[in-house]
């Protein structure tokens, strides 16, 4: 197997059932993003760079950062992209095409299209 191979396989980790996070994370379904990037998903994946902090399962997609200045960037990016973060239900905010999720509190907003599970640190659809 070739280097590029091994690096690949070691820094974009493929989960099924939930993803784990760690500190501070972007979540994203992949649903929108298959309907809104040009290419889709899979043309997605072959542009984003090869981090620790990008996994992914058949449903979401975790883009990592270790503070809120690198959270707001991607949050900037994607709305640049045409991602709508946010909506209100009944008047209260809630995240919309994608969630930040912190490692210990969960979302930072109300979410309704994902599960946090404390205890295993990790996020699932719902």
């Amino acid at each position: 197997m070739q280097y590029s191979a091994i690096l690949h396989i070691y820094v974009t980790i493929q989960y099924s059932g939930a993803i784990a996070i760690d500190c501070i994370n972007l979540i994203i379904p992949i649903s929108p993003i298959d309907e809104k990037h040009s290419g889709g998903w899979r043309a997605f994946l072959d542009e984003i760079p090869r981090l620790q902090t990008n996994c992914y399962d058949d449903h979401l997609l975790r883009l990592g950062a270790m503070n809120p200045l690198e959270i707001n960037l991607l949050i900037d990016n994607w709305k640049a992209k045409g991602f709508k973060p946010f909506k209100k239900i009944k008047g209260v905010k809630h995240w919309n095409e994608m969630c930040v999720v912190n490692t210990f509190s969960g979302p930072t907003l109300p979410c309704d299209w994902h599960e946090f599970d404390t205890d295993l640190q990790s996020v699932s659809p719902a």
